[in-house]
């Protein structure tokens, strides 16, 4: 049995392809609806995916996450690294702001 928690916060590009693999679920395998629960270590998370929109819930009360957003969009942008130089030339790497790899 897996562990109640699955690992740390999702990457940009963790991200992305889990919009595409929900987007794939939508076009090809969901048949009506399809309810999930998610046990974590903050209690049970309870997932509904429908062709239908429940009584009373609006359409602008839904997020579009495909086609993807701007902000996840692997031609959005890039990121940046520093880099520190010593008096000798060698280099370093401060810092990678690559989105999916943000490290300090």
């Amino acid at each position: 049995m897996e562990s109640v928690d699955p690992g740390g916060p999702l990457s940009d590009l963790e991200i992305r392809e889990l919009t595409r693999l929900l987007a794939r679920f939508a076009s090809h395998d969901l048949d009506q609806w399809e309810n999930w629960r998610i046990d974590t270590s903050y209690g049970p998370v309870f997932m509904s995916v429908s062709r239908k929109l429940l009584p009373g819930w609006p359409e602008d009360a839904f997020t579009t996450i495909w086609p993807m957003p701007g902000h996840l969009a692997e031609d959005g942008p890039k990121g940046w690294t520093v880099w520190r130089q010593d008096d000798n030339g060698n280099r370093y790497e401060v810092s990678d702001m690559t989105p999916g790899r943000r490290r300090m």
